[in-house]
């Protein structure tokens, strides 16, 4: 997430990413949103970007999703 944090605004990431919590299962990480309008806004400006630094970091066959909730 630091290069994320590099890449966005201290207002945006405060807003949109921060409030996320993680859980990484193998290659898998799930993020959760506290809300459907952060999840929304997630998939629509920084879903894929995440995805393009989840793979540099875990391989090609790594995977993000978004879910509304909390990690357990």
């Amino acid at each position: 997430m630091n290069r994320l944090q590099d890449e966005l605004s201290l207002a945006d990431f405060s807003t949109w990413i921060r409030p996320l919590q993680g859980e990484v299962v193998g290659d898998h990480l799930t993020l959760f949103a506290p809300n459907r309008f952060v999840k929304e806004w997630f998939d629509q400006k920084y879903a894929a970007r995440v995805l393009e630094l989840w793979r540099e970091m875990r391989g090609q066959d790594a995977a993000v999703s978004v879910r509304i909730g909390s990690a357990r």
